[in-house]
């Protein structure tokens, strides 16, 4: 899911003429995760509290410009609705 919601932004970057500073958008997020793998990201530091995430920030982002751009971003749509159904207060667990 990670390496698709990467592709996702790559694409939707591409569609805006940004050229991003690596030729692989789903390996250098593998490898970022792998060396941060010890840390407690932000965003599950907010769930786990029960506190507003930036979700609408990086994948709203996403989704609002890949809807405009005609870019499909099913992943970011379905990370964005995860995580704003858990900060309604919907019941499930992340682990």
């Amino acid at each position: 899911m990670m390496a698709a919601a990467a592709s996702e932004v790559a694409q939707v970057a591409a569609a805006q003429g940004i050229r991003l500073p690596y030729d692989d958008a789903a390996r250098r997020t593998a490898e970022v995760s792998k060396a941060t793998a010890s840390n407690r990201s932000s965003m599950l530091q907010d769930v786990s509290r029960s506190a507003p995430t930036e979700i609408e920030a990086i994948s709203g982002a996403v989704v609002r410009f890949g809807k405009r751009l005609g870019v499909p971003t099913p992943v970011n749509e379905f990370l964005l609705r995860t995580v704003k159904a858990k900060e309604a207060g919907l019941a499930f667990h992340l682990s």
